[in-house]
């Protein structure tokens, strides 16, 4: 349910939910750890467990359009979230010249 990627510039946790049994179970996997440590967590189906959503974070929801096409949207869900959503956002402005 929880995996460690490092190599890149942050340490990446990703934790799949889906199989989870219980709430309970989120402090036998070390959940605060993951999202609380030194890194970026990434989960998926938080939505089985949403009392344990961070009070502040970015939730993406991928849609399935066609066989070869996919929609990605972003929301923020707290102060944080909503500058890491907006320097992102600035970065794919094609009116902003390209940084060096």
């Amino acid at each position: 349910m929880a995996n460690v990627y490092e190599g890149g510039r942050l340490v990446l946790f990703h934790l799949d939910l889906y199989r989870l049994e219980s709430a309970e179970s989120l402090h036998a996997l070390g959940y605060e750890e993951y999202v609380y440590g030194d890194g970026v967590a990434v989960i998926e189906w938080l939505d089985r467990v949403p009392k344990a959503a961070p009070l502040d974070y970015l939730r993406l929801t991928l849609q399935i359009l066609g066989a070869k096409s996919r929609a990605l949207a972003v929301e923020d869900r707290g102060p944080r979230a909503r500058a890491l959503l907006e320097a992102f956002s600035a970065r794919l402005d094609p009116r902003r010249p390209p940084e060096p």
